[in-house]
């Protein structure tokens, strides 16, 4: 875990062979009018073997992870919208 700010932020690191980071996700939840906006994001180490992944297969998993994030923020929305107001 690399951030557990409950109210306000979280982000862990995933990591990859030996121990090295190779994605971080944030989640940043900032309280409106109507609501938390929830951002969600991804990080990437600027290693060469990350580089030269991105390069040949980045549209392809960008696409995947745009899917996945879209996937995550709706069903983060559907939980919270079921919830009773604390």
């Amino acid at each position: 875990m690399l951030v557990s700010d409950p109210p306000r932020e979280f982000a862990f690191a995933v990591h990859g062979p030996g121990g090295t980071t190779v994605n971080t996700w944030r989640y940043l939840l900032v309280p409106g009018p109507d609501g938390t906006d929830v951002t969600e994001s991804f990080q990437l180490p600027g290693m060469l073997p990350t580089r030269l992944y991105w390069l040949l297969a980045g549209p392809w998993r960008l696409r995947t992870n745009l899917n996945g994030m879209r996937a995550t923020l709706e069903k983060i929305k559907a939980v919270a919208e079921e919830q009773p107001a604390a």
